[in-house]
């Protein structure tokens, strides 16, 4: 299990234009690990800009 920490780094190099699998090699952390962290990241910050939506929920 990944820590806050380590979610935030992944999301950062994923951000700076990292490919998947350069971020797994530099993490030592599964493809599969960084692609469901990655998803998960872009799904609640697109939800986060839909009208409606509680952001102190998060």
């Amino acid at each position: 299990m990944l820590e806050n920490m380590d979610r935030g780094k992944v999301i950062g190099m994923k951000e700076a234009g990292m490919s998947t699998r350069e971020v797994a090699r530099v993490t030592g952390h599964d493809r599969k690990t960084i692609s469901k962290i990655w998803n998960e990241y872009q799904l609640l910050s697109s939800q986060l800009g839909q009208p409606g939506v509680d952001k102190r929920k998060r």
